[in-house]
C-alpha cells in the first residue's frame, strides 16, 4: 500500500512540475486569458448544469400546475356525481337496506331475501315488473353490493298487459370488493 501511495506521490510531482514549467514559458498575454477562464468557467458549467435546468423545470411545473388544478377539480365535480359502491354507515344493516329499498319499490310480500356469507339471494314471486326494474337499476349504485345474476320470467297475462305484469325469479348478488358491512 505504501509503495502505491509513494508512486502516486512521485506522479503527482512529476505532473505538477511539468506544468509550472508549462506555466512559465506562456507569456503574460495567455496567462491572463487562463486566469479568466480559471475564474469564469466553473461559475458558467455551474450555471448552465446545474441551475438553469432547475429554473426551466420549476417554470414549466408553474405553468402546469394550473392546468392540472383544473382537472382535477373537473375529475372531482364527475366523481361526485357518479356514485360507486357505497359504504354501509356505521349501525347500518345490509339487510335492512335491502329490504327497504324493495318495499319502497312496492315489492314487500312478493320476495325472500336470504344471506349466504357475502352472497345475497333474493327470490321473487308475483312482483309488479316496473318495481323490479327500478330496484334493479337502483340497486348498485346505492349499495355495496354487484348483481351476479339476474333469471326473472313473466307471469301469465299477455303482452298488451304492460302496466300489470309480473314477474318471477331469482337475482343472486354478492358484496362489493372492498366493502365491508359494519356491525
Amino acid at each position: 500500500m505504501n509503495e502505491r501511495l509513494l508512486k502516486l506521490r512521485g506522479t503527482w510531482r512529476e505532473q505538477t512540475a511539468q506544468a509550472r514549467q508549462r506555466w512559465q514559458r506562456l507569456g503574460p498575454r495567455d496567462r491572463r486569458i487562463l486566469r479568466l477562464a480559471a475564474l469564469v468557467l466553473p461559475p458558467m458549467l455551474l450555471w448552465f448544469a446545474l441551475i438553469e435546468p432547475s429554473l426551466a423545470r420549476i417554470e414549466h411545473w408553474q405553468a402546469e400546475l394550473p392546468r392540472l388544478r383544473a382537472q382535477a377539480h373537473t375529475l372531482e365535480a364527475v366523481l361526485a356525481e357518479v356514485q360507486g359502491p357505497a359504504a354501509l354507515a356505521p349501525g347500518a344493516s345490509l339487510e335492512a337496506l335491502l329490504r327497504q329499498g324493495l318495499d319502497d319499490n312496492g315489492l314487500a310480500g312478493h320476495y325472500q331475501l336470504r344471506a349466504e356469507g357475502p352472497h345475497w339471494r333474493l327470490e321473487l314471486q308475483g312482483a309488479p315488473a316496473q318495481g323490479v326494474m327500478d330496484w334493479l337499476l337502483g340497486v348498485t349504485p346505492g349499495l355495496p353490493l354487484e348483481l351476479r345474476q339476474v333469471q326473472l320470467r313473466r307471469d301469465g297475462g299477455t303482452q298488451s298487459e304492460q302496466t300489470d305484469a309480473r314477474l318471477s325469479g331469482v337475482v343472486g348478488m354478492e358484496q362489493a370488493p372492498g366493502a365491508k358491512e359494519s356491525s
